[in-house]
Formats: structure tokens, C-alpha cells, sequence
């Protein structure tokens, strides 16, 4: 049997494949906008959590004020419930500025991608400041007055495991912080990189 011959009219497949980039950008351009949506999620949910901590940064405080008659810590429970509040409206003043329709319809794939990226640093840059920062407070005055309580019983040991678990906290919170701002700025590489394929 004798090989089919290579040149009589036939299409060359190999020719074919390599003419065919519109599957790859679709595919492309629908990977970004996902991208973007579950960056959209993410900030959501974390705006979500932070109208909890200031819930239980108001619970903690009014535990602490009814368990407390000393002026100094019924003062920081009073300012930590206080900046907690100012912090959510800070948050969340200007995050959500929706664009109109017809701004959202213009926008590329790239253009919402950006804006997410954005969106998202800036409520990170504000996160420890605003939300973070009072529910530190909260569990430092918490520290603070059980050590005391524990010391004026003559058990000063029995306040060790709570101040060592809300140690493990704060330093969890950090350790987390870090990691979504390293993943934070590996999008924004990642966008930069297509933004400089797309030119």
C-alpha cells in the first residue's frame, strides 16, 4: 500500500489548527471575567465578615463593661465600639460605587478584572486600621481585666490559656493578612501580564 498522496486538493490539518486563535481568546477572556467575579465574591464576603466583627466587638464590649467598674476600661470599650462603627462605614463608603448599566456593558474583560484588583487592595489597605484594630483592643482590655481578676483571686496562672489563645489569634490574623495580600499582588502581576499580551 502506497501513502496517500500530500499535495492533491486535500486540507492540511496542521494548517487548520494553527488558524484557529478564537477559541483561545474566548476561553481566554471568559477565564478573566470568572477570575473577576470570584474576586467580586471574595470581597463581598469579606466585607460580610467584618459587619460580624463589629457585632462581637460590640458583644465583647458590653460584656466587658457590665463585668468591669474600673473608668479606664469601660472608656476603651466605649472607644472600641466607637471605632469599630466609624470603621464599617470607612469600609465600606465608596467600595460598591456600582457604575451605570451602560458603563458596565463598555467595560472589557480586562477593564472589570482591574477594577476588582482594585477594589479588593483597597479594602485590604483599610482592613487592620478599621476592623481589625478594635477587635485588637477588645481582646487586649479582655486580657487585661481576666489577668487581673485571676491575679486578685491569687490564680494568676488560670487567665495563661486565654491570653495564649487569643495570642494564637492575633497572630493568625496577621499571618492570614499576609498570605491574601501575597495573593492579592500575584493577580495583579498576573493581570499586568495580560494587559501587556492584549497591546
Amino acid at each position: 500500500m502506497t501513502d496517500a498522496p500530500q499535495n492533491n486538493g486535500e486540507v492540511d490539518p496542521k494548517k487548520v489548527w494553527q488558524n484557529q486563535p478564537s477559541e483561545v481568546t474566548a476561553l481566554t477572556v471568559e477565564m478573566v471575567r470568572q477570575r473577576a467575579q470570584e474576586l467580586h465574591a471574595k470581597t463581598r464576603r469579606l466585607l460580610a465578615g467584618n459587619i460580624a466583627t463589629m457585632f462581637l466587638v460590640v458583644a465583647i464590649s458590653g460584656f466587658g463593661f457590665m463585668h468591669t467598674h474600673n473608668p479606664g476600661f469601660r472608656l476603651a470599650f466605649i472607644v472600641s465600639v466607637v471605632w469599630a462603627a466609624v470603621g464599617q462605614f470607612l469600609l465600606h463608603r465608596g467600595v460598591w460605587s456600582a457604575l451605570p448599566p451602560e458603563g458596565w456593558a463598555l467595560m472589557t474583560g480586562l477593564e472589570f478584572y482591574r477594577r476588582e484588583i482594585d477594589r479588593r487592595r483597597n479594602v485590604m489597605g483599610r482592613l487592620l486600621q478599621w476592623s481589625l484594630g478594635p477587635m485588637i483592643l477588645n481582646v487586649g482590655i479582655l486580657v487585661l481585666l481576666f489577668t487581673g481578676m485571676a491575679r486578685s483571686l491569687g490564680k494568676a496562672h488560670a487567665a495563661l490559656p486565654f491570653s495564649t489563645l487569643c495570642a494564637v489569634w492575633v497572630v493568625a490574623v496577621f499571618v492570614f493578612r499576609s498570605r491574601d495580600q501575597k495573593e492579592l499582588r500575584k493577580e495583579n502581576e498576573q493581570l499586568n501580564r495580560m494587559e501587556k499580551l492584549a497591546k
